[in-house]
């Protein structure tokens, strides 16, 4: 039986998933940020992993910012299973990392943006993978819109359609691709 659990890098990410997968076991990785060696991520992943494996979920999904690194996603994501190799973890690991920020994301669908916000098209540009997304969605946003990441940028990325988010972000394709076989319906509709 499929049972994910999550581990996530921050607290937007952790409203997505609530809202996404509510019954969903989510801890936050309980370290972050662009100076924390991706070997010392990795070892929180695998005390989380563990956690996660005695409540029976497999696989384990980590969302994870890739924000300042040197690094691109897909290096991220070699280095990160390359460092859990010898953790002895029974599970799946699937990784994600957002190019550069979860708000990234949020920014690959445009069209349920604006939508959700009054944005002009004028103001948006056709792709923001690789930029600093939490400041090019603030500079775009209608001057009477508060961006607080736990409140408006987790619903703006639940109530994305995730084809959209497939077909404008790179980094999002290779995740979701790698969620073929994850019974979730927001996932699902990438391939529908």
């Amino acid at each position: 039986m499929i049972r994910p659990g999550f581990i996530v890098e921050g607290d937007l990410e952790y409203e997505v998933i609530k809202k996404l997968c509510p019954k969903c076991p989510t801890p936050l990785l309980g370290i972050n940020g662009n100076d924390v060696e991706l070997e010392a991520i990795a070892k929180h992943i695998g005390t989380q992993a563990r956690i996660l494996e005695s409540k029976y979920c497999n696989p384990i999904i980590v969302i994870l910012d890739r924000e300042g690194r040197k690094e691109t996603s897909d290096e991220i994501i070699c280095r990160l299973h390359r460092a859990l190799e010898g953790q002895d973890l029974k599970s799946k690991i699937i990784i994600g990392v957002p190019d550069r920020m979860i708000e990234n994301w949020i920014l690959a669908d445009l069209k349920t943006l604006r939508r959700s916000t009054g944005i002009s098209k004028r103001r948006c540009k056709i792709n923001y993978e690789g930029v600093h997304g939490k400041e090019a969605l603030k500079k775009i946003l209608p001057p009477k819109i508060r961006y607080r990441e736990t409140i408006e940028g987790a619903c703006w990325l639940a109530r994305s359609v995730s084809r959209t988010i497939y077909q404008n972000s790179a980094s999002f394709k290779t995740f979701a691709d790698k969620l073929r076989n994850i019974p979730c319906p927001w996932v699902a509709g990438c391939r529908s």
